[in-house]
């Protein structure tokens, strides 16, 4: 009864969306995890653990758009995309990764994509000589340079891109 009721749900969202107004593209990503979410080993094509399938969706995300893939670790649990390119993004839990400076990923990280870009962007910090600065902006080059650009408050530095190529691993503590 169980495994009915779960097949039942994206069959009612995707119905919703035909009835109404509602953003086909966030029915389109609420069916994608709510098929992750599920524990039947028959419909679950992927590993056991739900990240799994969306750390594979983030890197290709990122990369649909311009940016490299190593920009948020590998802790993501789910995301939500809207079409306008608001997005949310929600991490096991807060963690560190040490780039060119210690960075520090809250558990959730909202802002808004566009091609080579994200602005808006809340819930990542770095560290400079002892002070940590909220992250504001990324932004890439276009086209792609050996760089990428950081807003921190009204400063933008700039980093090697080459960093950022793979998905980092999260720490639970700083260095």
């Amino acid at each position: 009864a169980m495994a009915a009721r779960r097949d039942v749900v994206p069959l009612l969202l995707l119905l919703l969306c035909t009835l109404s107004s509602f953003p086909s593209s966030i029915i389109a990503r609420t069916l994608t995890l709510s098929h992750l979410r599920s524990n039947h080993p028959s419909e679950q094509p992927w590993r056991s653990h739900e990240s799994a399938s969306v750390n594979t969706s983030i890197p290709s995300i990122l990369k649909e758009n311009g940016l490299p893939i190593g920009l948020l670790p590998s802790s993501v649990e789910s995301y939500d995309l809207s079409s306008d390119g608001s997005f949310t993004v929600s991490l096991g839990t807060s963690c560190y990764v040490m780039f060119d400076y210690e960075v520090y990923y809250s558990q959730t990280i909202t802002g808004k994509l566009s091609y080579g870009t994200i602005s808006n962007l809340s819930g990542i910090q770095a560290k400079q000589a002892l002070v940590w600065f909220s992250v504001t902006g990324i932004r890439v080059d276009i086209p792609l340079s050996d760089y990428i650009y950081f807003n921190v408050g009204p400063i933008s530095k700039k980093l090697s891109i080459s960093q950022f190529e793979d998905v980092p691993t999260c720490k639970s503590k700083a260095r």
